[in-house]
């Protein structure tokens, strides 16, 4: 019994698997429709994809289906098991006994992609008579795998749409858009639920910021037709046209800054001539077109690609126009105004455009004007005449340039000037001079970052209102001051140095016939590196004019080179109680032609060597009332063979070394008076002994005279000795009485020791 049991168990697993041998040697017989002989599906469900997988009586099949975004396709390989009958082919017949499968027809529908999957009614025969087959032979045949593929698939491209959320702020209900248009299509409609008792004709205010739209969508003005503010920024809007604001008629402040406009095109704005403010800051802009503008009183272009402000671009006239900024394009002259155009301007702000140069009457017409901005716009130096006409000026700012100095009277006419802002340029001094009247007004000053080191005294003394000064990061200051009354004179002491630096050389010139320059020199630290003297030249007269420079006030420690390298032709310097300390072989180094130089009553102590080398033509030289000590032998070396006459009066001249007059070979007068000398030797003097005229040495200590000295002197006419110890006396018509002056002088003579 149990035998049979396990006979019947045997024959019915070989029932079952010759059913499938015969199934897939059917799959290879027939080259149909897939769909033919389907027997059962299965949908299996991953993360991000589902597969399908049908089988029928001669093949399987996987279908993937995967999530609309990203694909990854995932090769499962068939592999197909072939056990083919060694010599026959078994076909099986159904003896009296059909069974018909059926499957119905499935759709299978998914969110995004929807995919149908129709299986049409197959009947299938199973056969109950199952003759004895041989054992088969298995081939197993394993295709190559091909690696998995993964395609990434761009998102499908999201909807145009256009949408407001309302807000209501104080007195002000607006919309802040949201806007999707890449290809800048119209709308019929914006979505969006007002807010209670709210309407479309109650919206003035809509900002649309960060958004993406071509185009300016006509839908927003035609919706809210008393639209007062239109804000479209950063949102890469490039096309405008006229239908774009055709219904904006109340429209008041337009803002378009921050997207990619290139042009401005011809009537773009024909239907809404209300609006007073308009920016395209930050766009592209290269073109606008003729009479775009109607009736503007702000309007800002700055930061985009134009060459010029046209008057052309205005409809009829400008005069409404106060506000006007261009910043940032490649602008290279200023804005002109003219009659009807840019006369009622109060701002003006070109920074940042290669201008470079202001021409005299630029500004000419802008009497209104109360702020002008030319921040980094290459600018090397402004004239005397560049802000005439400017009447009104408050503001002026010109940070970032190369302006070296401000010219003498730059700012006179601007009697409201109460701000300047000159920082990050090449300034080396602040002169009084430049400001005049409006120095009582000044407020503030900024010139930080410079290469200042002097500022005028008369001008911390006169700008009694001054508050702010920034002087931080310049050569003799590197602070920033806010003065009030109760610390003006501590900034005072903290900014000496820059006062005490303070330089300058000017002239008062006179023409014909005496060509004269009265100058004024300021030069408390000595460095002699003043390039201009200052002044302005009568009609008719230039430095090659010039004879005489006679300094007639300020104080300088120095004799400036300046003087005789402006003044060429300069034959004398006359210089009293100016402060002069010290003598450079610099000072006169172009001073060849010069004939005398006066230096009294200064503060020298000391002849250099050689310092007058270049004096080669020099016939008088005067060092009264001074403070030398001594002459030593090379302190006059250069002077020469025109040299005739030496006044070295009132010093402190305790020591005369040997040949120190030696050089002075037609010396006709040396003057000694007031000093501390207590010899006369004959080592002194040398070859200055046979064409001297007149020797003065009275008041000094002498108390002994070279008997050489007085006999080589053969032309000695006056020897003035009086109030000396070995002699009190002058001596006149001297050659004629040799013999009674040489018995007024033995007591000297006996009492000399060389």
């Amino acid at each position: 019994m149990k035998r049979a049991y396990f006979l019947c168990l045997l024959i019915l697993a070989l029932c079952a698997e010759n059913y499938f041998i015969i199934g897939y040697s059917l799959g290879d017989q027939f080259s149909g429709s897939a769909d033919q002989f389907a027997v059962n599906t299965t949908t299996t469900r991953y993360s991000n994809y589902t597969t399908t997988t049908t089988r029928y009586a001669n093949n399987t099949t996987t279908t993937t289906r995967y999530v609309p975004t990203t694909t990854t396709t995932r090769y499962v390989p068939t592999t197909t098991t072939t056990r083919y009958v060694p010599t026959t082919t078994t076909t099986r017949y159904i003896p009296t006994t059909t069974t018909t499968r059926y499957v119905s027809n499935t759709t299978t529908t998914r969110p995004v992609v929807t995919t149908t999957t129709t299986r049409p009614t197959v009947p299938v025969t199973t056969t109950t008579t199952r003759p004895t087959i041989p054992t088969p032979t298995t081939t197993t045949t394993r295709p190559t795998i091909p690696p998995p593929t993964t395609t990434t698939s761009l998102p499908t491209s999201t909807p145009a749409s256009i949408h407001c959320n309302y807000f209501s702020l104080s007195t002000t209900y607006g919309c802040d858009l949201q806007i999707v248009n890449p290809n800048g299509q119209e709308f019929l409609t914006i979505t969006g639920a007002h807010l209670p008792l709210k309407f479309d004709l109650d919206v003035l205010d809509v900002s649309a910021k960060f958004q993406n739209t071509k185009n300016i969508p006509s839908i927003i003005c035609r919706k809210f037709v008393n639209l007062k503010r239109l804000e479209i920024i950063w949102s890469e809007a490039s096309v405008m046209t006229t239908d774009s604001f055709r219904n904006c008629r109340n429209l008041e402040v337009l803002d378009l800054s921050g997207n990619i406009f290139r042009e401005i095109p011809a009537d773009v704005f024909e239907f809404s001539q209300n609006i007073r403010v308009m920016s395209f800051e930050r766009n592209r802009l290269e073109i606008i077109a003729n009479n775009s503008f109607y009736g503007l009183s702000e309007l800002n272009l700055g930061y985009n690609e134009l060459r010029i402000v046209d008057r052309q671009w205005f409809y009829r006239n400008s005069q409404l126009l106060t506000k006007l900024s261009v910043p940032g394009n490649r602008i290279s002259s200023v804005v002109r105004a003219g009659s009807g155009f840019f006369s009622n301007l109060v701002s003006l702000d070109m920074s940042m455009n290669p201008i470079r140069n202001i021409q005299v009457g630029d500004f000419g017409l802008m009497s209104n004007l109360d702020s002008l901005k030319l921040d980094s716009c290459e600018l090397s130096q402004l004239q005397l005449d560049s802000l005439n006409g400017l009447f009104s000026l408050r503001s002026l700012s010109i940070n970032c340039n190369f302006i070296r100095d401000f010219p003498v009277d730059m700012f006179a006419n601007q009697p409201n000037l109460s701000e300047v802002s000159a920082a990050d340029n090449r300034i080396t001094s602040i002169d009084s001079r430049s400001f005049g009247s409006t120095m009582s007004r000044l407020r503030s000053l900024y010139v930080q970052n410079n290469q200042l080191d002097s500022i005028d005294p008369e001008f911390f003394n006169n700008t009694g209102l001054l508050t702010t000064l920034f002087l931080n990061g310049n050569m003799c200051s590197n602070r920033n001051y806010f003065i009030d009354g109760s610390n003006r004179e501590n900034v005072r002491r903290e900014i000496d140095a820059c006062l005490r630096n303070f330089r300058y050389v000017r002239c008062q010139y006179s023409g014909s016939p005496d060509f004269m320059c009265r100058m004024s020199v300021r030069n408390l630290v000595g460095l002699d590196d003043i390039q201009v003297v200052e002044g302005q030249h009568p009609f008719g007269s230039n430095n090659n004019n010039i004879r005489t420079v006679n300094i007639i006030s300020g104080t300088s420690t120095i004799v400036p080179s300046v003087i005789c390298r402006q003044f060429t032709n300069l034959q004398e310097i006359t210089a009293s109680g100016n402060g002069i300390i010290s003598l450079t072989a610099s000072s006169f180094q172009n001073c060849r032609n010069l004939r005398v130089l006066q230096l009294i009553s200064q503060e020298i102590s000391v002849i250099p060597e050689s310092v007058f080398g270049s004096l080669v033509n020099l016939q008088t030289l005067s060092l009264t009332m001074n403070k030398i000590q001594s002459i030593s032998a090379r302190s006059l070396t250069g002077l020469g063979s025109s040299m005739q006459n030496l006044y070295l009066n009132s010093n402190l001249i305790n020591r005369i070394e040997n040949g120190a007059f030696n050089s002075l070979t037609n010396i006709a007068r040396i003057q000694l008076n007031s000093n501390m000398l207590s010899a006369v030797n004959s080592l002194y003097f040398g070859a200055a002994m046979r064409n001297l005229v007149e020797f003065s040495a009275n008041n000094n200590q002498i108390n002994g005279t070279d008997p050489i000295w007085f006999n080589n002197s053969t032309l000695l006419d006056t020897l003035n000795l009086t109030g000396n110890l070995c002699v009190n006396g002058s001596f006149s018509n001297v050659r004629n009485n040799r013999n009674y002056v040489s018995s007024q002088l033995q007591n000297c003579f006996n009492r000399f020791r060389p």
